[in-house]
């Protein structure tokens, strides 16, 4: 997971929180913790699409991720 805070068009800061190894895995918001749920959800069926991911792994990699979002989410505050 990447997360970066990057200048919009229009001036404004958006978080953008993508999966590097999966480029069709990329979101741009206001807040990090929105973009993490999001870009997780995109990640999630994209690997279930290409059958890399049954319904059931969703909680195992979500425990996975869960110290690297705990740290960007205290980053975020």
């Amino acid at each position: 997971m990447q997360i970066q805070s990057i200048p919009h068009a229009d001036g404004e800061w958006v978080r953008r929180v993508s999966f590097p190894d999966f480029p069709s895995c990329v979101v741009e918001t206001e807040n990090v913790e929105e973009g993490i749920d999001n870009a997780y959800q995109l990640l999630l069926d994209h690997l279930e699409q290409f059958g890399h991911a049954e319904q059931g792994d969703r909680r195992a990699l979500r425990t996975d991720l869960e110290p690297m979002i705990d740290i960007y989410r205290s980053l975020e505050r």
